[in-house]
């Protein structure tokens, strides 16, 4: 899995060296259920923009599979809370995607059968 990570609105390497590695850590799991899927290849963009102003961040991941794209985006006022919930509902939503492909395998391509 192909992960790219940019942070806009932050000056100075260590700060955002530090998101980078917080992010990294929180994709792991991420990372570890799109191999146990055998999915591949996968893509996954994570965008950070943090407010100097005012306590309004945001945070999105796009992550591309060959047969579907997954995109959430969150606002908050914790950039490392935001980041937490938004791989938890990115992982939800590929368990989603998961159960959509059993239940259409199950189906018979689809199509229900009297």
């Amino acid at each position: 899995m192909e992960l790219n990570i940019t942070i806009k609105g932050l000056d100075g390497d260590g700060k955002s060296d530090a998101i980078k590695n917080y992010i990294t850590e929180e994709s792991a799991k991420i990372k570890n259920f799109i191999a146990c899927e055998n999915w591949s290849p996968v893509v996954m963009d994570a965008v950070v923009s943090v407010s100097a102003l005012h306590a309004n961040h945001e945070f999105e991941v796009h992550i591309r599979v060959p047969h579907f794209k997954v995109i959430v985006k969150k606002h908050g006022d914790d950039v490392y809370k935001l980041i937490k919930r938004v791989m938890d509902v990115t992982l939800e939503d590929l368990h989603g995607h998961k159960r959509k492909m059993l239940d259409k395998r199950k189906d018979g391509n689809g199509f229900h059968r009297p």
